[in-house]
C-alpha cells in the first residue's frame, strides 16, 4: 500500500510539472491511455507571415500538388488569449508578440503546398509538420510535434496527427490534434486554437 501511495506522489509531480505556465488537463483515461473526451492541452498560436520562407522557387502546379515547399513560424499564447482579445490580436505587423505576459512559446511549421496552395478556395491546401516548443522555467524542455494537412476555410476544426513529446512531454506517445484558423492576425497570416488529446 505505501508503495501504491508514492508512484501515485510521483505521477502528480510529474502532472505538476508539465502544468506549469501551460493550460495542462490531467483526466482518467482509457486502458489503452487515450481519453476521448478530455483536451489535455490547448494552445492559441499567431502564425507570422514575416518569417516565411520558400525552400525553392518552383511554383508550378502537377497531379494536385505545388512543387514550392515552405517553412514558417509563429507565437504560442497561453489558452484563452484569443478569446479574451480578439481572434486577430497577439501579433503585430512587425512580427513582435502583442501578450508578452501571455506568450509561452515558438511554433514552426513546414511542409508543401498541395491543390492549388494558397489559391485553393475550400478543403486542404497544405501538408505540413508542425513542432510546438513551449517554454519551461526548468532545465527540461517541452516540445510536441504533429503531422496532417491542413484547411484553408476559416472556423472550421479538423484533425492533425500527435506524434511524439520531448522532454516533460516524454510520457506523450501520440494522440490527435484539432486545429481550427479562427482568425487573421496584423501580418496577413492565420491565428489558430490547437487542442491536443494525449497518448501515454
Amino acid at each position: 500500500m505505501a508503495l501504491l501511495h508514492k508512484i501515485a506522489g510521483t505521477i502528480e509531480n510529474i502532472r505538476n510539472n508539465i502544468s506549469t505556465n501551460i493550460d495542462f488537463h490531467s483526466s482518467a483515461k482509457s486502458k489503452t491511455g487515450y481519453d476521448n473526451n478530455k483536451i489535455d492541452l490547448e494552445l492559441d498560436i499567431c502564425c507570422d507571415l514575416n518569417t516565411l520562407r520558400y525552400l525553392n522557387s518552383e511554383p508550378e502546379f502537377e497531379a494536385g500538388y505545388n512543387k514550392r515547399s515552405f517553412l514558417v513560424e509563429g507565437h504560442i499564447y497561453k489558452k484563452g488569449t484569443f478569446e479574451c482579445f480578439g481572434y486577430g490580436s497577439g501579433i503585430r505587423s512587425s512580427g513582435t508578440p502583442e501578450f508578452l505576459d501571455r506568450l509561452i512559446g515558438k511554433w514552426t511549421c513546414k511542409g508543401w503546398y498541395i491543390n492549388r496552395g494558397p489559391e485553393t478556395k475550400t478543403g486542404n491546401y497544405i501538408d505540413s509538420t508542425h513542432t510546438y516548443e513551449i517554454d519551461s522555467q526548468t532545465a527540461l524542455s517541452r516540445i510536441l510535434t504533429s503531422n496532417g494537412k491542413e484547411k484553408i476555410d476559416m472556423n472550421e476544426q479538423f484533425s492533425r496527427v500527435l506524434c511524439s513529446g520531448l522532454g516533460s512531454f516524454s510520457r506523450v506517445k501520440g494522440g490527435n490534434v484539432t486545429q481550427t484558423n479562427v482568425g487573421i492576425n496584423e501580418t496577413g497570416a492565420y491565428n489558430y486554437i490547437f487542442k491536443f488529446k494525449f497518448r501515454y
